[in-house]
């Protein structure tokens, strides 16, 4: 019985490393399905939506 809480902390340690955002990283959820104007270069396409703009390579 003694080893069930053992066992279970050691079980989350991965879970907690994972969650957290590395030092100097950022993570934004913004809606990106609604796109307003798309611009092509030859190696980005740059999309704007009413809240962001993002590059897919």
């Amino acid at each position: 019985m003694k080893r069930f809480p053992v066992f279970f902390f050691l079980l989350m340690i991965p879970a907690v490393l994972l969650a957290q955002i590395p030092v100097g990283g950022w993570r934004m959820h913004l809606p990106c399905n609604n796109v307003f104007q798309i611009a092509l270069t030859p190696d980005k396409v740059y999309a704007t939506t009413g809240e962001s703009l993002f590059s897919y390579n």
